[in-house]
């Protein structure tokens, strides 16, 4: 994915929430918020890649992780007793 400029959506993410020069390692913690009529399966999406995008940001990949989430979702959704659609 590519930002204005050439810089990609990480870039942009770490320079407007961070600042130039600031590191991840002085991060305390980090809200995510999925809405509040949200449904199960997209929350659960949203809140996989949010988690995977925090987990590693330079190495995060969109796609990949949109698709191990829905993998995840269809997984874990029957186990758990709750509908995956």
């Amino acid at each position: 994915m590519e930002a204005v400029d050439g810089e990609t959506i990480t870039e942009v993410l770490d320079s407007s929430i961070l600042g130039n020069g600031t590191s991840w390692k002085h991060l305390s913690g980090i809200h995510f918020n999925h809405g509040v009529n949200s449904k199960i399966r997209t929350s659960l999406i949203y809140f996989a890649t949010a988690a995977d995008y925090a987990w590693n940001p330079k190495a995060y990949d969109p796609v990949r992780s949109y698709q191990a989430a829905i993998r995840f979702i269809y997984t874990m959704c029957p186990l758990l007793g709750i509908e995956a659609k």
